[in-house]
């Protein structure tokens, strides 16, 4: 998998998060003070792809929406090695029931 973009709103202390056109070749590294957001960015994509982050389980997914907010959605797009491009969308409310999440082949 090639990651090739990274949207999030609403997301733990972010109101917005948005990492576009991502090298598609080499390595990307992710270098910041300490509490500066590079944990997040990992917690975005387990979200995206899971439904839950790397620190909460499924009964605690609503915390990941930032303080006072009634809802969160992340995007992360990417390419598989077939050269199909995918993007996966996922949006939760303050209840948790209404989290949607769907996956669609992406033509960009």
């Amino acid at each position: 998998m090639i990651l090739k973009s990274l949207e999030a709103e609403n997301f733990q202390k972010y109101e917005q998060i948005q990492i576009l056109d991502l090298p598609t070749r080499g390595i990307v590294g992710i270098i910041g003070e300490n509490e500066s957001g590079k944990s997040t960015l990992g917690e975005v994509m387990a979200f995206a792809l899971f439904g839950r982050t790397l620190r909460l389980d499924e009964q605690h997914v609503t915390d990941v929406m930032q303080w006072g907010k009634d809802s969160c959605s992340v995007q992360v797009a990417f390419s598989l090695p077939d050269g199909k491009n995918y993007r996966v969308i996922r949006e939760i409310d303050r209840e948790g029931s209404e989290q949607r999440a769907h996956a669609r082949l992406d033509h960009r």
